[in-house]
């Protein structure tokens, strides 16, 4: 099958963390399809590159309006070359729109994935609920990654036309290379609890949170860790809170950007995986992929309760779904998961169980090829 994708974010030479998710679904697809994608680009960057398998195609243009429009260019000329049978655009806007038109002109079956951002019809302007109508019409089938956002997609399109197919974990690159104990030592991070997060340091992920609990939990395990993995807007702002807190000898920021295939060794030496995700305004956690990532290596975790991060957290089960708000909650998680091995070996090990079950990204894309045949 001859797949092409379209896509605002994918990873790139500056940001290799942005639109990860994506390239992770692109590159399973890749392993017995032809993939291509369509994405922004810079004129330093390379236009053209095979990464992973995927034929990365990237369009250059500042302007939001132009854009969409020299995508509709290039998804021609591909066509023209390559035959495509699918077309499918990640996220909605503008862009989704051409990309649909784009798609009856050629005659190829369009899908859409809706991530969350931007479709709370609450928050949304009136242009762009035009907008996400216009190109979920145009569209064969919705597809949700948890069942908040195909909530909010069915205030715009039938719920015969919206289906769930998330993004799973690939266990291939989730390889832990150096056992626990020797990680801690190699990095001197003592044999206190390690707590981890990684995200992208933006107010929506709720680092801050997380931060302002420690401060009492430090004063009973003043050996506690907790590991930031993660760049972004709120970095220099988290940096000084933990400063005026006096926490800078628990609190590390990892100085690099973890490719995928370190970051298993994180997970795995870290005891507990906490983020705060809450919603602010559109800016929505559509699923939460780390969650997954954390309980498939065996890890408790602690999530906030927003958006679809209940498709990703069991709370009780996998780990603890809380009101991020509710500071005190978090902090007797935390301190019940630091104090209990057991519970945290009996939560970490049901996760570890349930989502190599359900959620594997090669079972999440076996669902996608069969909702593609059913079009072709």
């Amino acid at each position: 099958m001859n797949i092409c994708c379209i896509s605002y974010i994918y990873p790139n030479p500056e940001k290799s963390i942005l639109g990860s998710f994506v390239e992770r679904q692109l590159t399973e697809l890749a392993k017995h399809h032809n993939v291509h994608v369509i994405t922004r680009g810079k004129s330093k960057w390379r236009k053209n590159e095979i990464v992973h398998g995927v034929s990365i195609h990237r369009v250059i243009s500042g302007n939001p309006i132009l854009f969409p429009l020299k995508c509709f260019v290039k998804i021609v000329r591909l066509n023209k070359k390559f035959h495509f049978d699918i077309i499918h655009s990640h996220f909605t806007g503008f862009l989704t729109i051409v990309c649909g038109i784009t798609s009856k002109i050629i005659r190829k079956p369009f899908f859409v994935t809706a991530y969350g951002l931007g479709l709370d019809p609450s928050y949304a302007s009136f242009f762009r609920r035009i907008s996400i109508k216009l190109s979920f019409k145009l569209a064969k089938k919705i597809i949700n990654i948890s069942r908040f956002t195909k909530n909010l997609s069915e205030q715009y399109t039938p719920k015969a036309k919206n289906v769930i197919i998330t993004y799973g974990v690939d266990l291939s690159r989730l390889k832990v290379t150096i056992n626990a104990k020797k990680f801690r030592e190699k990095y001197k991070l003592g044999k206190g609890i390690i707590l981890l997060s990684v995200a992208n340091l933006t107010r929506r992920k709720g680092i801050d949170i997380i931060i302002s609990v420690l401060l009492d939990i430090v004063k009973k395990y003043p050996d506690l860790k907790y590991i930031i993995i993660g760049k972004g807007e709120e970095e220099n702002e988290l940096k000084e809170m933990v400063k005026n807190l006096n926490l800078t000898k628990n609190v590390i920021f990892w100085h690099t950007l973890v490719p995928d295939e370190s970051l298993a060794n994180f997970y795995n030496a870290s005891d507990i995986f906490i983020l705060m995700s809450r919603t602010i305004g559109q800016a929505v956690e559509g699923f939460g992929i780390v969650y997954v990532e954390a309980g498939a290596l065996g890890k408790p975790v602690i999530g906030g309760k927003s958006g679809g991060t209940s498709d990703a957290v069991i709370d009780g089960k996998t780990g603890f779904l809380i009101n991020p708000s509710n500071t005190e909650l978090i902090k007797n998680k935390l301190l019940l998961l630091i104090e209990d091995k057991n519970l945290r070996k009996k939560m970490g090990m049901y996760a570890k169980k349930y989502i190599r079950k359900n959620h594997l990204q090669k079972y999440e894309v076996s669902r996608l090829i069969k909702l593609y045949s059913e079009f072709t």
